[in-house]
């Protein structure tokens, strides 16, 4: 690689050059696999985790040729990471000429969808999350918050589409994102779901009341005596739930969706402060009917992070402000 050939004899003139060539060399690594719009989409974003790899080089002691490789593999790492986060299309990158790695979502808006679309490789970057912590000498404040925010915004993202199909079921299922045909749906099933449990079996006792009238009459007493019952016991148990101001298992669906975009929101702020982050986070309720989604990787780095900053993490200072709609 072309920073190959300079061998500065001190890790600043490394790094100076490496800077000053930064562009040509995205522009040779990344267009041949991506295009030209990873270069502007990359060059920020590598210019800032090129300055840690330099300071981490810097304060451990390492030889310039040392430095030179680590820089230069972040020339492979960058573009990948930058469309690992770009939209899909059955799991293929689509061309994008956004002019930044990542943004903050305005999560309000798109979970406002029936069914928001992932938009990223979600299993590539895992991949990459992976390789961001088995190498400290990459560690930044940048990927950290860029690592987070994507995991955050995934947890909400999937707890939100978890609440929605235990609550809609089938029409859920069935009403892609259109939300007219899943409330035309979900009303649809709930009114056939009440005519073959309460009217169907009326009619058929009707029916068969004028051939064999104590046949059905046993037959309709049975039934609705335990359809009754079941519905007694329903209205009792949550009678009971919100008289001890227990959580029905609804409840934690919905609490799951709003908790977790909650958290995600709180990533918005100028300032994290993690006792509110894991408060927010320690109500999404995880049990055998919840399943639990926050990723060990989202985890490390939320405590790698917080023993560095236990008073609070100001991120405005290194990532972009405007959201992406």
């Amino acid at each position: 690689m072309q920073i190959s050939k300079f061998h500065p004899i001190s890790l600043e003139d490394c790094f100076n050059n490496w800077v000053a060539t930064l562009s040509h060399s995205l522009t040779q690594q990344a267009t041949v696999r991506f295009g030209d719009s990873v270069v502007v989409g990359c060059k920020d974003a590598a210019h800032e985790i090129g300055q840690s790899v330099y300071n981490y080089c810097k304060s451990s002691g390492e030889t310039v040729d040392e430095l030179i490789k680590k820089l230069d593999s972040l020339l492979y790492f960058i573009p990948e990471l930058f469309y690992a986060l770009s939209p899909q299309d059955n799991n293929q990158p689509v061309v994008s000429s956004r002019n930044f790695l990542w943004r903050h979502l305005n999560i309000e808006r798109y979970l406002h969808e029936v069914k928001p679309p992932l938009p990223w490789n979600s299993k590539k970057i895992k991949d990459l999350f992976d390789q961001y912590l088995a190498k400290p000498w990459m560690s930044c404040e940048y990927l950290d918050w860029l690592f987070l925010d994507v995991s955050m915004a995934e947890g909400a993202i999937f707890f939100d589409h978890f609440a929605k199909s235990k609550r809609f079921g089938l029409a859920y299922r069935l009403a892609g994102n259109d939300k007219a045909k899943l409330i035309f749906l979900y009303w649809l099933f709930l009114i056939i779901g009440f005519s073959v449990s309460w009217i169907l079996p009326a009619i058929f006792c009707v029916w068969l009341h004028e051939f064999h009238k104590l046949i059905a009459l046993f037959v309709g007493g049975i039934y609705y005596a335990i359809n009754g019952g079941y519905l007694l016991w329903a209205l009792s148990v949550r009678i009971y739930y919100l008289a001890t101001g227990r959580k029905t298992v609804e409840r934690k669906f919905r609490d799951a969706a709003f908790f977790s975009k909650l958290a995600y929101q709180h990533l918005a702020e100028m300032t994290i402060y993690f006792p509110t982050l894991r408060g927010i986070m320690s109500n999404v309720a995880i049990d055998d009917r919840i399943p639990n989604f926050w990723p060990p990787q989202l985890l490390t780095v939320l405590d790698r992070v917080e023993k560095k900053y236990p008073s609070g993490w100001s991120t405005y200072l290194f990532r972009p402000s405007n959201p992406i709609c």
